[in-house]
């Protein structure tokens, strides 16, 4: 993919747009990447065999550290496919955000006062 690429010129730039051509598809579209292809695809084994990815939180936590990122791992949320962040409840299975219980009651105490 990388050498299809920069075959194809490499990066290409309109506007505030950046991308990066691929291989041309028979009704003359193109491929249009994010990336560049320049780093090979890490394989990460395995933990144990219920493990539905190939990386986990463990993972991340050590790549984040090399790269001198640090942030608190009493923080860190394991991967699931709901989970709360900023206040809302994401469910990523059926693409849903919701509010929590919580802060609709609090909204509705706001709206009836």
């Amino acid at each position: 993919m990388r050498q299809t690429i920069i075959d194809n010129g490499g990066q290409k730039h309109k506007g505030g747009r950046i991308w990066f051509t691929g291989k041309t598809w028979p009704d003359g579209c193109s491929e249009e990447w994010h990336e560049d292809m320049r780093f090979p695809i890490r394989s990460f084994p395995q933990q144990n065999l219920d493990q539905k990815h190939t990386y986990n939180i463990e993972d991340i936590n050590d790549i984040s550290k090399f790269l001198g990122i640090s942030w608190q791992t009493s923080k860190d949320i394991l991967f699931a496919s709901t989970t709360t962040f900023i206040g809302l409840e994401w469910d990523l299975e059926n693409r849903m955000v919701s509010l929590l219980e919580k802060k609709i009651l609090k909204y509705h105490n706001a709206i009836a006062k």
